[in-house]
């Protein structure tokens, strides 16, 4: 279950960590020694995967776990992630799972409908709303995808 929380309301520090190590994976998945990937291919993966719904919910295991055995994990569940073709910006890729993990937490809106919604690019292109607050940027998403950027 996701406690969502709602437009009037701030995430606790503990969720705030969670979002920091999601942007933390994100931004390192093409650097990792053992098997650097394909950005845009591990972001969809990892949050149409069981791991990201698993997080998604208030206890978690996940929750707790640090970049490199979330990664690990992901490797063990898929062995067809794509390898690097091309280094995309570290920082949009951390504010890319920064924001999406945030959004999950704020208003409850599981991992896989937030990747179903707005692809990987995207949230690539709305990567400049990384400037604003994660509750303003969210809504400008929500906006620009209606919109259709």
């Amino acid at each position: 279950m996701i406690l969502k929380r709602g437009y009037d309301n701030d995430l606790i520090d503990f969720e705030i960590n969670t979002c920091e190590t999601q942007g933390e994976l994100f931004g390192d998945c093409q650097f990792y020694d053992k098997y650097p990937c394909n950005a845009g291919d591990f972001i969809v993966k990892f949050m149409s995967s069981y791991i990201a719904a698993d997080m998604d919910g208030d206890l978690s295991p996940y929750h707790t776990w640090g970049t490199q055995q979330l990664f690990d994990e992901m490797f063990l569940a898929f062995d067809s992630i794509g390898r690097i073709d091309e280094i995309l910006d570290p920082d949009m890729m951390y504010w890319i799972g920064y924001i999406t993990r945030y959004w999950t937490w704020w208003l409850g809106t599981p991992s896989r409908v937030i990747i179903e919604s707005c692809t990987f690019e995207f949230l690539c292109k709305v990567y400049p709303f990384h400037t604003l607050g994660p509750q303003e940027a969210i809504l400008k998403i929500m906006e620009a995808k209606s919109m259709s950027i």
